[in-house]
């Protein structure tokens, strides 16, 4: 009775959960859950005890990125390239929620999918700064002029275009929760998940007073982003059973 009462409402949906998306369930399921744990909370733990300087001062971020080589890698792999585990849970949640609206679905989920491979472009451009931060370690004063030119043409397009990433991201995960609401996920994931798409918003409106502040909503999309986790094990429990 218990179990019954503690898995979403799969009960709501208008077509049967088929027993063959049973493998996009189990990895959108294991792949939120990694995502959290290494896109979210590893970077967090690296990130706060050093922090760095969000500044378009090339000689200022060269110069840190030198003194901090592994940890900037570390940092930037985990943070970007855990993206491509966003990829197969925002598709989990497609092929759940199509069951009740297919095409609020597609659009929430191609809008979330989208943001992710262009987050995780942003990594070719990361470890370009760290060969930069190489050479500026070793050159000459005309040398480093130029390669300190160079990082701020790198940073300046990432960090100008990342209030507008962040907010088509928060219109993803809202369009989709509302669609949750409408069954198959808990009621409650969807509420988190609007409550994260609400805190995004109010965040980068203070942007340009908190700074790196804004990225708490980070924290209330952890959760919710756990709870689908949660909820895709269990729709797959659902579909096996029909």
């Amino acid at each position: 009775m218990s179990s019954e009462t503690s898995r979403p409402e799969s009960g709501h949906t208008k077509e049967a959960l088929s027993p063959s998306w049973n493998g996009i369930f189990i990895v959108g399921a294991g792949a939120a859950f990694g995502y959290v744990l290494l896109g979210i909370i590893a970077p967090a733990l690296l990130y706060f005890p050093v922090g760095y300087p969000r500044t378009s001062d090339g000689e200022t971020l060269l110069t840190f990125i030198a003194d901090h080589r592994a940890w900037w890698l570390a940092l930037q792999t985990l943070t970007l390239g855990s993206g491509f585990l966003a990829i197969p849970v925002f598709a989990a949640i497609f092929v759940a929620l199509s069951q009740m609206e297919k095409g609020y679905a597609a659009v929430g989920s191609v809008l979330a999918i989208s943001c992710q491979i262009l987050f995780v472009s942003f990594y070719p451009g990361t470890l370009g700064m760290l060969f930069l931060s190489d050479q500026y370690a070793v050159a000459d004063f005309e040398r480093r002029e130029d390669l300190v030119a160079a990082a701020e043409a790198v940073t300046a397009p990432l960090d100008a275009y990342n209030p507008l990433y962040e907010t088509v991201f928060a219109a993803s995960v809202l369009i989709l929760s509302l669609v949750m609401l409408r069954g198959v996920f808990s009621k409650w994931t969807a509420f988190l998940g609007i409550a994260a798409a609400a805190s995004e918003l109010v965040g980068v409106s203070l942007l340009s007073l908190v700074g790196m502040g804004y990225f708490w909503w980070w924290l209330v999309f952890a959760v919710w982003f756990l709870a689908v986790g949660w909820n895709l094990w269990h729709i797959r429990s659902a579909a096996s059973t029909e």
